[in-house]
């Protein structure tokens, strides 16, 4: 065989159709390695491959396609035969020979990641892997080829038909997107060319490199048998071996690509963007109920993304993992409250049989720059387009501004820039998939709930009827009582006093109806409010608005905030509960006579109440500035109601629990990776070198050993 591998090699280097080749091949990976990684400054040589594996195609017929045709069609063949070789031996002489050639420009290819290395981390690993399934489907080409050398007795033949299945297993590739999903499915999984799709997405897919290192053995076998004499017995036996592997290779390939993705993908991407932590590992191993993530309306811009949600769901056999389109499917959009027009593009649904969960595709990514750490995508669109807006509006007057104004503006310019160029895209699909599940699985979630029985007021939003409760229900984390026409008895007060003092968080909204009520006194007491009898005589007064306070932090404004409150009361604070902290939120200042002058005293209509730094209790008086219907509201009062919702809005916020995660925050990992630091001067060398003396190298070499072939033989003729 190595006898033969040599003379298919030196026969190539001296062929003037397979030196052009290899030049051209060259050429065109030089190219595209200096438009991709050091003009786009892409780190990594995926996209090379990517399309290297076209070129490859129409290139390899080339030179493959005539190697045994052509040995019958100057009879070089009958010469091999009488060597005391197989036909095997020759047939993978031949192959090997041939491949040998290719790596000459191929070779070259292997370079790339060490120059990409001089100008930032062109992650090795993955690089030189891609490169691994690339040479393999070169040898499944050459393979291809050489069959049908044997098949066909014209070199043109064999290099027409080549081209013509090459370019029907594109196409059917190509356009699979477009075809049903069973049918798209087998059409990629036969497509030699989709074989790339998972190492382009940083996967190394154990089922594509055994498509093209089983269909290349298959090919050999064949090529095997063509080359031994018809109705030879060694033809019979060939033909046998060929079937059997060839029916064996097609049972490997299909098992192979219905396992798992645990089984068959290995996560060769620079940052591991399909690695599971040890966090989420022991979530997915202590899940013991089923889990359905739906992704919805994929639009195929995003594979990397829907390649890590799926390679999260394979983990478990408790997760399920399902598309869905809502244009189609209207019954998921209507049964999970999805807007028929929102953009819910790559939005998930997180659902067990307790409860879902949505959560938004700006959630699944994150932006990281080391001025400002980890930020929601949101909130880094928002930011630049805020520092753009304030940076356009006060450059035309930038040589009129203080020196302290230059700077800042300034500042901000550099903010800018750093956001712009230096943020790197995050994926967080882990802590996302694993919080989200935790939340769906999870036995009890924090719920907000209006009390009635006692004829409360506006209870629409989550109603809790607490008569002939003996406690409060376990996921009730905050309550809101609102104005109650009748007292609750002993036993309520009681339950709601013990659900104070276990964490359980209370807005009280009163009016003067309320204030002869013993028992709602005593739970307001508890916390250590109380009402002062006759301090405010006004129905109306213009209260003072805590803007500075976290509860009310929605109002803050540069402005003072006032509110008209209407038949409110003044709430007393004892602080002998140390325990206690107390902020008041709504305040009126009134003059009070004694019996040496006159002195402004601050009493309080609004007041909350905090127990270890986290709230316990809101109370405000004059409920009727909150309770009243928008509809009936003039002008001025309706700007007087706005304050009075944001207010409230701020309020439940403030004292809402929400459900939170009890497993460790993973740290996002790069979604695009980092670029490569190239100047122009670097691109114009490179070019150089890669697109100009490398090719012209190869071919000069080529023409230099056929011109001293050439010479060789003229001196024997003499």
């Amino acid at each position: 065989m190595g006898t033969v591998l040599i003379r298919e090699f030196k026969a190539l280097i001296g062929n003037i159709y397979a030196i052009a080749t290899a030049a051209v091949f060259s050429v065109a990976s030089g190219i595209l390695f200096i438009y991709n990684n050091l003009t786009l400054t892409y780190p990594s040589i995926d996209a090379v491959v990517a399309t290297m594996s076209i070129v490859s195609a129409i290139l390899i017929p080339v030179i493959a396609c005539f190697s045994i045709n052509g040995e019958r069609k100057r009879g070089t063949d009958e010469l091999l035969s009488v060597l005391p070789l197989t036909r095997a031996q020759i047939v993978l002489g031949k192959f090997f020979g041939i491949l040998a050639f290719l790596m000459i420009p191929t070779g070259v290819i292997f370079i790339y990641p060490v120059i990409a290395g001089f100008f930032g981390d062109p992650a090795y690993l993955y690089s030189y892997i891609t490169l691994l399934v690339f040479v393999a489907f070169e040898a499944f080409i050459v393979a291809f080829s050489l069959m049908l050398s044997a098949v066909f007795k014209k070199g043109w033949m064999s290099i027409a038909v080549a081209y013509g299945v090459l370019l029907v297993f594109f196409l059917l590739g190509s356009f699979s997107v477009l075809m049903p999903k069973m049918l798209g499915d087998i059409c990629r999984a036969i497509s030699p060319f989709r074989q790339f799709d998972s190492i382009l997405f940083g996967v190394l897919d154990l089922s594509a490199l055994a498509y093209f290192v089983l269909l290349t053995l298959v090919f050999l076998l064949v090529t095997v048998r063509l080359y031994c004499r018809k109705k030879s017995k060694s033809a019979k036996e060939w033909t046998v071996k060929a079937a059997a592997v060839a029916a064996v290779s097609a049972v490997a390939i299909a098992a192979l690509s219905v396992l798992p993705a645990t089984v068959r993908w290995i996560d060769v991407s620079a940052d591991k963007i399909y690695s599971t932590s040890d966090t989420t590992k022991g979530l997915i191993d202590s899940l013991d109920e089923d889990v359905i993530v739906y992704l919805i309306d994929p639009d195929g811009s995003e594979p990397k993304l829907v390649n890590a949600i799926e390679r999260y769901c394979d983990a478990s056999k408790h997760i399920s993992f399902e598309t869905v389109d809502t244009t189609k499917d209207t019954k998921f959009r209507e049964d999970h409250g999805l807007s028929a027009d929102a953009n819910l593009s790559f939005c998930l649904v997180v659902e067990s049989a307790k409860r879902w969960k949505f959560v938004s595709a700006d959630a699944l990514f994150v932006w990281y720059n080391a001025e400002t750490g980890y930020m929601s995508t949101s909130d880094y669109s928002s930011t630049l387009s805020g520092l753009q807006t304030m940076i356009d509006q006060y450059s035309p007057y930038y040589s009129s501004m203080s020196s302290a104004q230059q700077q800042q503006l300034q500042e901000y310019i550099a903010l800018y820039d750093t956001l712009l160029y230096d943020s790197t895209q995050c994926l967080d699909v882990e802590n996302v998939l694993s919080s989200s599940i935790e939340y769906a699985t999870a036995e009890v979630i924090p719920t907000f709930y209006f009390l009635t029985g006692h004829g409360e007021k506006n209870t629409q939003g989550g109603p809790l009827d607490i008569r002939g409760l003996s406690k409060i229900p376990e996921e009730a984390a905050m309550l809101v009582l609102n104005t109650p026409d009748e007292d609750y008895s002993d036993a309520e007060t009681d339950m709601l006093i013990d659900f104070m003092e276990k964490g359980g968080r209370l807005i009280v909204f009163t009016g003067k109806q309320n204030n002869s009520m013993p028992n709602l006194s005593r739970l307001l007491a508890s916390a250590g409010l109380t009402l002062e009898a006759d301090a405010i005589e006004d129905d109306t007064v213009t209260a003072t608005v805590n803007t500075s306070s976290e509860a009310l932090s929605l109002l803050a404004s540069t402005e003072k905030v006032t509110l008209d409150i209407m038949k409110g009361d003044s709430i007393l604070i004892d602080e002998s509960d140390k325990s206690l902290k107390f902020t008041s939120l709504y305040t009126l200042d009134v003059e009070v006579e004694t019996d040496t002058n006159t002195k402004v005293v601050t009493k309080n209509l609004g007041v909350a109440v905090t127990k270890n730094s986290e709230p316990m209790l809101v109370w405000i008086t004059g409920s009727d500035t909150f309770n009243r219907t928008q509809s009936e509201l003039n002008e001025e009062e309706l700007k007087q109601y706005s304050v009075a919702m944001y207010g409230v809005s701020s309020l439940i916020l403030w004292t809402g629990k929400t459900f939170e995660s009890s497993l460790e925050n993973i740290a996002p990992v790069a979604y695009v990776p980092e670029r490569l630091a190239v100047e122009g001067k670097d691109i114009g060398i490179m070019g150089v070198i890669f697109i100009g003396v490398v090719p012209i190298t190869i071919l000069g070499a080529g023409l230099f050993r056929i011109y001293l072939r050439k010479k060789r033989g003229r001196k024997t003729a003499v």
